[in-house]
């Protein structure tokens, strides 16, 4: 089918394309350790898995995220398979030219889903990270809860770590700004005490 051949020629050509703007030049499949494949792979899986279960894309799976460090690696992780399952079809394609394969509609599929994808990753390459993050709550709530010589708990913790010095200033400088005169006086000489001993 001279139709099906043209087509499936045209979508390799529009492939390699998408393949050379989202690798920018790069071959991602030679950058990475056997350690981040198995963690690229492990990621995918699970991103494909879920994109199946809510029945969205796996572009959308790759946004569901308010954290840009997890948006990175799961870009990082779906270019890398991409470009993987690229050159498995190119490896194929190869073999369907040596041996006078002819395309068929399932090769044409596959090549025009692969193609799909390839310009879902660069339209959000494009985009880059644009979820807003959530803010972080206040830790001034939980500081409540703690007893009241919390520092000195701290300070003794740290006495033999090589933070003694700061927590011992933080204690001091947070008893100076609590209260002067002889609590502070107090509790100077208690984590003096507590440090020499």
């Amino acid at each position: 089918m001279p139709g099906i051949e043209d087509d499936v020629a045209g979508l390799v050509h529009e492939c390699q394309e998408f393949v050379e703007l989202i690798c920018r030049g790069r071959n991602p499949l030679e950058l990475v350790s056997k350690k981040t494949r198995m963690d690229y792979a492990k990621l995918t899986l699970g991103l494909v898995r879920k994109a199946q279960r809510s029945g969205t894309d796996l572009m959308a799976m790759v946004l569901a995220t308010s954290r840009s460090s997890s948006y990175h690696k799961r870009m990082a992780a779906v270019r890398y398979l991409l470009a993987t399952q690229h050159q498995q079809l190119l490896f194929e394609a190869q073999t369907r030219y040596c041996a006078e394969e002819r395309s068929d509609l399932e090769w044409f599929r596959r090549w025009r889903n692969h193609c799909g994808l390839l310009r879902g990753y660069h339209d959000r390459q494009k985009l880059g990270f644009t979820t807003t993050r959530r803010k972080r709550a206040s830790k001034r709530r939980a500081l409540r809860g703690l007893p009241d010589d919390w520092r000195d708990q701290l300070c003794v913790r740290a006495r033999n770590g090589k933070y003694a010095y700061a927590m011992l200033v933080a204690a001091l400088e947070a008893a100076a700004r609590q209260s002067f005169g002889r609590v502070l006086s107090s509790r100077v000489s208690n984590t003096l005490k507590v440090l020499k001993s």
